[in-house]
């Protein structure tokens, strides 16, 4: 057992991103740090001080919500004063200059962690001491999953749109209330009431799917000696390795998909190529303090770790690896 983000100080990301300024660019870039919020929720509340549309604040990475995290935005045309002047007591924002370009998804190079794990046992310290030198396998952490994302993802890449509306409407969510509206009014038209739904939002349900996938193929890949590239499908998967590509084909076959489902031209610029991702986490500067009292769970004890993760990688499922019952 243990536990983490007791507080959201106990679990600190600082991303890695180096911006290009560019001193006559339209993009403001300015360093966010919040506390106790998701990236979108924080990208909303600054939006809306510094009088610009959401789509036009651009971040590299989603960050955790009950954590204190930094991390580099850009905001298409606001002012330094608008930023310097934004106040939230649980973000802050620092302007550092201005560039040619937006800030788009996975930028960045990576993130640093600082994390205080809790409520440890003897026995789970035991466990930290036999994990803490082997390789992690590089999962998607259950956050990629939340709130039925990759069961609507699946409907989405199967042109069900229908049931993927259906699925959707049942959220209490502001954003699935255009869903519910556009239904109300027109009953019909599930494309249109995908669509009315921002592209990030609609592309985090097809690469939720992709991501579910994914960690079957490399859960059943995780004891191979090598650091092998596992794909992401999408339309355009080539598999070259043998040994993978008959797993691949296997659960596809399973899952009822084919490469070509993830080609959706019901819905505009939401068809996935596909890629590849390492089996294993590239980790680095890996550190873990020596255990001391926990004086928040009588008994137990807390460690501190430290540790570099190339982007893309969950932090939360290097310490389930360390820690957990299967690491």
């Amino acid at each position: 057992m243990y536990i983490i983000k007791h507080i959201p100080e106990d679990f600190v990301v600082k991303e890695y991103f180096i911006p290009v300024f560019s001193p006559q660019g339209p993009y403001a870039i300015a360093t966010l740090l919040k506390r106790d919020m998701t990236t979108i929720d924080a990208i909303e509340k600054i939006a809306k001080a510094v009088h610009v549309h959401p789509n036009n604040i651009g971040f590299a990475g989603n960050k955790d919500k009950r954590a204190l995290t930094t991390q580099t935005i850009s905001l298409l045309n606001a002012s330094r004063r608008s930023i310097e002047e934004f106040t939230n007591k649980d973000i802050s924002l620092q302007y550092l200059g201005q560039a040619a370009e937006q800030i788009t998804l996975g930028a960045h190079k990576g993130n640093t962690f600082t994390i205080i794990v809790r409520s440890l046992t003897e026995e789970t310290l035991e466990r930290m001491g036999k994990n803490r030198t082997k390789r992690f396998v590089n999962t998607f952490g259950p956050q990629r999953f939340s709130l039925d994302n990759a069961k609507v993802g699946k409907h989405i890449i199967k042109k069900e749109f229908k049931e993927a509306v259906e699925l959707l409407s049942k959220h209490p969510g502001r954003l699935e209330e255009s869903i519910r509206q556009h239904i109300k009014q027109h009953p019909n038209d599930a494309i249109g009431a995908l669509q009315t739904l921002p592209r990030r939002i609609l592309m985090l349900y097809i690469v939720s799917y992709q991501s579910y996938l994914w960690n079957i193929f490399a859960a059943h890949f995780k004891n191979h000696s090598t650091n092998l590239s596992i794909p992401l499908v999408g339309f355009d998967t080539q598999l070259v390795n043998e040994e993978v590509k008959a797993f691949v084909l296997q659960v596809m076959e399973r899952e009822g998909v084919s490469f070509r489902d993830f080609l959706i031209r019901q819905l505009t610029n939401m068809s996935i190529a596909g890629t590849t991702r390492s089996l294993f986490m590239e980790v680095k500067n890996f550190d873990i303090s020596v255990p001391e009292k926990d004086e928040t769970a009588v008994g137990r004890k807390k460690v501190k770790l430290e540790f570099y993760l190339g982007k893309g990688s969950y932090a939360t499922e290097l310490v389930r690896q360390v820690f957990g019952q299967d690491g």
